[in-house]
């Protein structure tokens, strides 16, 4: 069964990776990330289930444009995420 997976932070490292393993598993993938060149290069390689935004979840007046994206998604996809992971990225000191 197909499922809907959202995730955040999908330009590189973990959340990347795991765009590309939902992805090639069959699964509708729903990814933001802040870095708009890296979102081109992931969906060049990626399947057309996977669409991606670029969003800095940092700020909210985005963010509740991306929550207005995930619930106008088509009805053919399910309303509401199976699996969400979010903010995979690490900030360092």
């Amino acid at each position: 069964m197909s499922r809907l997976i959202l995730i955040t932070g999908v330009s590189r490292g973990l959340g990347r990776a795991l765009v590309n393993y939902f992805d090639a598993d069959g699964h509708r993938v729903f990814g933001c990330g802040r870095s708009s060149q890296a979102l081109n290069s992931l969906a060049g390689e990626s399947s057309e289930r996977v669409s991606l935004q670029s969003v800095d979840v940092r700020d909210k007046k985005l963010v509740g444009y991306l929550k207005k994206l995930v619930i106008n998604l088509p009805p053919s996809v399910k309303l509401f995420p199976s699996y969400s992971m979010k903010n995979l990225g690490f900030v360092g000191a």
